[in-house]
């Protein structure tokens, strides 16, 4: 079976989905044949249209990024692909397959328990060869189902290891109700929140935090890293902005996502050094109270932070540490 891999991303009204890009930029890296779908909006899905492109494309393997709030969705795409394109392999991943993966088989071919990239291409190789994926890491079947998860899920240690995310046109599609088509620069500014002038990316994984309301306390019970933060090297952020601003003409601020941006001050007085120099952009982030001093804003600001989305639970601290289980405090 020759392997060719459709990602679908079903983030609505957006193309930042960063899981769908991430293990896009890995594939590509390992040299496995990926093309890249948008399918923002539900209601201007065209089924005939989905099917005629996988059918294009000689794809062999689909996989959908699904959240709770897109379930029906993944699950509308999967059962068309089974009963007109049978031969095509349909894997799920993504928070909500992490956290009911055996449900989600009932739609799915394939589960992805976590991260991705740790078992992606022993996974692959075994479609390849007609062999049925066993004892991978994260990794459940509807074969291997009555089994359980045979092995538990890993992740991704040495963020640097990984290729940065990068937006390739040539392979990068989205249908809506115009048509399906390339997505573009057009594309990405009609998408965007702020016209193509942001560019979104986050320079670690994990949070150290373990908030009841989250998907970070469960993530980290599941790898056993509890307050524990992966960062990638300043050197890789700046290398994944470099060629963002290559490919994205109009851009003219950065927009980190990270859940706590401010974990590390070694690591945060080297970027405020480096960001400024290399790039000079303006830049969000998101961080937590409690968890900065004065000086820290005061280095990020001079590097050319703009604006800081905090999030406040609630002014309890009753309900922040016997609810939300959130270390916090008015102080």
């Amino acid at each position: 079976m020759e392997i060719r891999v459709c990602l679908v991303s079903l983030l609505r009204n957006s193309h930042r989905n960063l899981s769908c890009l991430a293990l896009y930029s890995f594939l590509r890296a390992e040299g496995i044949p990926t093309d890249l779908l948008f399918l923002p909006r539900e209601e201007e899905y065209d089924e005939e249209k989905f099917l005629g492109f996988l059918r294009e494309k000689s794809v062999t393997v689909v996989g959908i990024s699904v959240m709770t709030d897109n379930v029906g969705f993944a699950g509308k795409l999967s059962r068309a692909v089974h009963c007109s394109l049978p031969g095509i392999h349909i894997i799920w991943g993504g928070i909500h397959p992490t956290l009911e993966p055996f449900a989600c088989l009932d739609q799915a071919d394939s589960v992805f328990v976590g991260e991705g990239e740790p078992s992606m291409i022993r996974f692959l190789n075994c479609l390849r060869d007609g062999k049925v994926p066993q004892g991978l890491a994260g990794v459940v079947t509807r074969e291997t189902k009555k089994n359980g998860l045979q092995a538990p899920p890993k992740r991704v240690d040495t963020l640097d290891s990984l290729p940065v995310i990068t937006y390739e046109w040539d392979s990068f599609y989205v249908q809506d109700a115009q048509s399906l088509r390339r997505f573009n620069p057009t594309e990405y500014a009609r998408y965007s929140n702020y016209s193509g002038e942001d560019y979104t990316l986050m320079a670690t994984r994990s949070c150290p935090f373990s908030c009841a309301f989250c998907c970070n306390s469960f993530l980290n019970e599941l790898y056993g890293t509890k307050g524990e933060v992966r960062r990638r090297s300043v050197a890789h952020v700046l290398k994944e902005i470099d060629q963002a601003r290559k490919m994205i003409p109009n851009l003219k601020f950065i927009n980190f996502i990270d859940d706590q941006f401010l974990t590390a001050r070694n690591w945060n007085d080297e970027f405020c050094s480096e960001y400024k120099k290399r790039v000079g952009l303006p830049f969000i982030i998101r961080l937590t109270p409690g968890t900065f001093r004065s000086e820290d804003l005061a280095g990020l600001k001079e590097a050319g932070l703009r604006f800081v989305q905090i999030g406040l639970q609630s002014g309890s601290p009753r309900t922040n540490k016997e609810i939300f289980g959130r270390r916090f405090s008015r102080k």
